[in-house]
């Protein structure tokens, strides 16, 4: 090729390059493309981030209506050893954060157990106790017809002073209190009585028995003076006020029946019919049931008892056995005396400040003292002690009953 024309031809090149570059000039620096290139080149805002990585992010993600949809953006790969270290922090973070809530948690629940539930973990709060497993405790001071009431050394004083010492929270009397109700020093027999035994008055609850009925032209007399002396509860059938009736303290259901009225040796059907309906509406753990005069004598009174009317006595027998009566207590023999009949067992206290019986014939009763004493029972739950002492304070004997 001649020099010429490659001069030429390098004009020709040049001249081509000048218009490709003008002609590109224009277009980028026209508006329309200006502004379609400043879009693309512009970065999303925060708002668009945060949405496009929450859907790369994930999988499940639904966009909210009205939202339009986003092209996922690919997360960015991370280095293993960027892996490790977020394992590593959230490793740390289990230990530090998620372990005390959750034992804070254990705490709030445990809270929130049944007090009645038994649970070793420490944390779950003790059972409370209540009235079922609470101890108390209640004497019972038998025939006292002979005390002497300006004797400070009586057989009634000591038992009475060492009861009180004992601090026990009842006090039943079981009847025969005084020598007889004539028709003019009933009362102020009784309020002798009462003097004696002031110590412990307010926390006593009497049992009549036969003396302190006896020896009267009109019995109802009688009755009346006992009312107006003593004051006891009047929930016992009619005709029967303040000599038989109930009443309950902690977790034990009293019942005070008259083995005296309407005549000695009797608890009659109008009794029996009430104490039916007394034991069946009772709710209580343990039922102790008081009379006078026993079911079943062991001593001098076999045959001056409620064994004389039979038929009464068994009918009457029924019944507490019918509703699982815990224990039975009468007076009316001088004599201590434990006999178990037919699954019940009946304590005899029947001479704190009186001349002795005869000792029960063998093999009669389980147990049995001759001399002056009184009793004291002690009640947990369903665990019950009778213990019997001296009056002088001297422990004979000591007995749990079967539960």
């Amino acid at each position: 090729m001649r020099q010429s024309e490659k001069i030429l031809l390098a004009f020709l090149l040049l001249g081509i390059i000048s218009l490709g570059s003008f002609v590109g000039w224009k277009y980028f620096n026209s508006s329309e493309n200006k502004n379609t290139i400043a879009i693309q080149a512009s970065p999303p805002s925060g708002i668009e981030l945060q949405e496009k990585l929450e859907v790369s992010a994930n999988p499940f993600y639904q966009l909210g209506s009205g939202k339009k949809a986003i092209g996922r953006l690919p997360l960015p790969q991370k280095s293993q050893n960027e892996n490790k270290n977020i394992e590593e922090t959230k490793t740390a973070n289990k230990n530090t954060n998620v372990v005390p809530v959750v034992a804070a948690n254990q705490n709030t629940n445990a809270n929130l157990v049944p007090t009645s539930v038994k649970n070793s973990n420490t944390n779950v709060n003790p059972v409370l106790p209540t009235e079922n497993t609470e101890l108390f405790s209640f004497a019972i001071i038998g025939d006292s017809q002979d005390f002497e009431k300006d004797n400070p050394k009586g057989a009634l004083q000591k038992a009475v002073s060492n009861i009180t010492n004992a601090n026990v929270d009842l006090v039943m009397a079981a009847g025969d209190l005084i020598s007889s109700c004539d028709d003019n020093d009933c009362a102020n027999k009784f309020n002798d009585w009462k003097s004696v035994i002031s110590p412990i008055l307010s926390k006593t609850k009497e049992v009549r028995g036969n003396h302190d009925r006896s020896d009267r032209s009109d019995s109802s007399v009688a009755d009346k003076i006992w009312q107006d002396v003593f004051d006891l509860p009047t929930n016992g059938p009619e005709g029967f006020s303040e000599s038989t009736y109930s009443f309950d303290f902690k977790n034990v259901h009293f019942v005070v029946i008259d083995s005296s009225k309407p005549e000695v040796n009797l608890i009659n059907k109008v009794q029996r019919d009430w104490l039916k309906k007394d034991l069946a509406e009772n709710v209580k753990e343990n039922t102790f049931v008081f009379f006078h005069e026993p079911a079943y004598p062991v001593s001098s009174k076999r045959g001056e008892s409620l064994d004389v009317n039979k038929n009464d006595r068994d009918a009457l027998w029924k019944i507490l056995k019918s509703h699982k009566v815990s224990a039975v207590f009468s007076g009316h023999e001088h004599i201590m005396s434990r006999r178990q009949v037919d699954g019940i067992y009946q304590f005899i206290i029947g001479n704190t400040d009186t001349f002795d019986h005869d000792e029960p014939k063998s093999g009669l009763v389980e147990y049995f003292y001759k001399g002056h004493h009184y009793a004291i029972v002690s009640v947990k739950g369903k665990e019950i002690t009778v213990k019997i002492f001296k009056v002088d304070g001297t422990e004979l004997n000591s007995f749990t009953l079967p539960s």
